[in-house]
């Protein structure tokens, strides 16, 4: 079973017909649904974190609700589902997680410092948890793709210079990470 995140809601796929929607904002309901994923389908093997939101605004003209909703949807749900997810993996000496960050986990900009903040921090936490969950057999790794075309930058104002990406690119690219076990998988349009 592999589970992937996709902004305020989670879906842990299956198969091609069965999927959980939970409030990423909600630490109940992520659990509930976990455990009821892991007795009704089995293990989980890999873990693709990619949930995300992100307010561009000058920090000073920002709102703190919308400042709180991409700390707690972009860093905080992702340790809440990695923690319970990583103590199961931890359990069966064996697994596989794919935090996703961003090009702005490494580099910040400009109207954008909660998100940078964000990215940053699963970065860190990323590599924290590399070194912490190896002697259990898991690995994890980051995957930092630049502009990607979702729906999440649809009302984004593009950076000079910045050439946003498919979604197919940043898979195949993730694919090749998982396959050469690449602890930081960057991705960027060629």
């Amino acid at each position: 079973m592999c589970i992937s995140i996709s902004r305020l809601k989670l879906k842990l796929i299956v198969n091609i017909l069965d999927y959980y929607t939970i409030d990423l904002t909600k630490p109940k309901q992520i659990s509930i649904a976990i455990a009821q994923a892991w007795r009704n389908h089995g293990a989980v093997d890999i873990l693709i974190n990619c949930a995300g939101v992100v307010h561009q605004t000058p920090f000073l003209q920002s709102q703190l609700p919308k400042v709180e909703e991409e700390i707690h949807l972009n860093f905080r749900g992702m340790v809440t589902i990695v923690r319970l997810i990583a103590k199961r993996m931890a359990a069966r000496k064996q697994g596989t997680i794919v935090n996703v960050s961003s090009l702005m986990g490494k580099v910040a900009a400009p109207t954008m410092a909660t998100y940078s903040a964000t990215k940053f921090a699963i970065v860190g936490f990323t590599q924290a948890l590399r070194l912490e969950l190896a002697p259990h057999n898991i690995r994890v790794m980051a995957l930092l793709p630049s502009l990607t075309k979702t729906d999440m930058m649809r009302d984004l104002k593009l950076f000079r210079g910045v050439i946003p990406m498919t979604p197919e690119t940043v898979a195949r690219s993730l694919v090749r990470g998982i396959k050469k076990d690449s602890p930081e998988i960057l991705v960027h349009p060629k």
